[in-house]
């Protein structure tokens, strides 16, 4: 059999006002510190917080002059949706692409021909997205988001002679490193967040107590229902929506997947809901989340839960200072667990034959986010990036063992002053 390759199609290429960019980030961000700077006014543990709220900071195109440096590349091909994002100011359109040149620190948008609502200066047609690329990088040292990006395109460009320079993680640590200047909008899903997971779980447990059966997607429609009223009885001028969804009966399976019509009644023993929201404007993403809950209904279940969310906040977020090495904090973590691990395998949560240290080694105990959650810096083995005032992401404890399928995970900001816990219930 012949498999004939798709024809490329058509582009135009735009180029995009950076001074635009910045001053369509910085308007929003200015709305986004107001509100931010009112929802944390009453938030006891939040104090001092509004300080860190106002970085006038942007250094989303500097940051890629200096990524290009480290990486040796004349140019960068920006796929991802968060990435093409952070570059242009607008929401990527079908096959969108953005493409940085590090002559004269340009950002050019490569769009198909029949798609006319582009913004930027149009500075040509070509027969194929390669054909543009190689027109402006030239024999390019590209770096390129091999983790998005299509095959066919890969080849196109090594065909015409550039050289790619595998950079998904990189580039992701792009975003991460900057995540604090889009502070406010973090904190907003973060109150988000927490509000409507928190009303869900304590309406399960409502409903369990009262005998009355209910199931997944129930569950589901007042977590919903509860971001929907956050945002409206806080006057939030932002899009707030799902980003995504774990909600599940331990009973069903102990791995995460989106809720479904499966039953929650007396025989229930954890339900798990691990979810985040985006705040968007305009259709571009500002600030995502990510965050856990469960309901435990068993005993050993909740004593487990007890010591699993302190582990999280005394033995994760409170390490968490300038100069920390994210592998470190997975050891100290580690370090932390090792006493109570007798006492999981007493109440029936960790088999004694279970090598606990190797078996965790294999995750993360949390990450930094960059609108998403960052593949790039993980709080696990292996990696060595510093911590430093700025840095936000999630520290979490995922245990799934035998019955119980338990997630506790809160978000954290070190701050000038100190490090906060975002997601913390007022």
């Amino acid at each position: 059999m012949t498999v004939t390759p798709s024809k490329a199609r058509a582009v135009t290429v735009y180029e995009v006002d950076q001074d635009l960019v910045k001053a369509r980030f910085a308007q929003w961000r200015t709305q986004g510190v107001a509100v931010a700077t009112r929802l944390i006014a009453d938030v006891p543990h939040l104090a001092g917080l509004e300080a860190d709220l106002g970085d006038d900071a942007d250094g989303r195109f500097d940051g890629l002059t200096s990524l290009g440096e480290e990486l040796g590349v004349t140019a960068a091909l920006l796929s991802s949706p968060p990435n093409f994002s952070e570059a242009t100011g607008t929401r990527a359109q079908s096959s969108e692409i953005a493409l940085w040149l590090a002559e004269g620190n340009r950002v050019l948008v490569i769009a198909e021909a029949a798609n006319r609502g582009v913004a930027g200066t149009p500075l040509g047609s070509f027969d194929s997205a390669a054909d543009a690329i190689h027109h402006f990088a030239g024999d390019a040292h590209l770096a390129f988001e091999e983790q998005w990006e299509t095959t066919a395109l890969a080849l196109a460009l090594t065909e015409r002679g550039i050289t790619l320079i595998s950079a998904s993680r990189p580039l992701g640590s792009w975003r991460d490193v900057r995540d604090h200047e889009d502070l406010a909008f973090h904190v907003i899903a973060a109150r988000a967040s927490v509000t409507a997971i928190e009303a869900a779980v304590a309406w399960a447990h409502e409903q369990l107590d009262a005998g009355i059966d209910t199931n997944e997607r129930e569950m589901y429609g007042v977590y919903l229902g509860a971001l929907d009223t956050f945002r409206r009885d806080n006057g939030i001028p932002f899009a707030i929506e799902p980003y995504f969804t774990n909600l599940h009966s331990s009973s069903r399976m102990l791995f995460p997947g989106p809720p479904v019509d499966f039953p929650l009644n007396s025989e229930t023993k954890c339900i798990q809901l691990d979810a985040g929201v985006k705040v968007t404007i305009d259709e571009v993403t500002v600030a995502t989340t990510d965050m856990a809950r469960s309901v435990l209904r068993s005993e050993e279940g909740k004593e487990a839960y007890e010591i699993l969310t302190k582990a999280v906040r005394e033995g994760i977020i409170a390490t968490l200072r300038p100069g920390v090495i994210c592998e470190d904090v997975h050891a100290s973590t580690l370090d932390y667990l090792e006493p109570v691990l007798p006492r999981m395998i007493e109440i029936g949560l960790l088999g004694p034959e279970v090598d606990f240290n190797t078996e965790y080694r294999k995750r993360n105990v949390g990450h930094l986010m960059g609108k998403q959650e960052s593949f790039a810096n993980e709080l696990r083995p292996g990696y060595t990036h510093e911590l430093a005032v700025g840095s936000y992401g999630a520290a979490e404890i995922p245990w799934r063992y035998g019955e119980h399928a338990i997630g506790t995970e809160d978000l954290w900001f070190i701050g000038s002053e100190r490090t906060y816990n975002l997601t913390l219930a007022d």
